[in-house]
């Protein structure tokens, strides 16, 4: 019985070893997809900014 205990406390270990692995691995995979896509969305924002601001200001 006391074998029988210390199977499923690996076996415990072992799959929420991996749950907690994956689940930090997509979650700054997310994060860094997120980060990017609102750096580049800021960047050409910026861009189309100043590009009809000087646009419209100086021609």
């Amino acid at each position: 019985m006391l074998a029988y205990y210390f199977y499923f406390y690996y076996y415990y270990h072992y799959y929420y070893y991996y749950y907690y692995y994956y689940y930090y691995y997509y979650y700054y995979y997310y994060y860094y997809y997120y980060y990017y896509y609102y750096y580049y969305y800021y960047y050409y924002y910026d861009y189309y900014y100043f590009y009809y601001y000087y646009h419209y200001h100086y021609h």
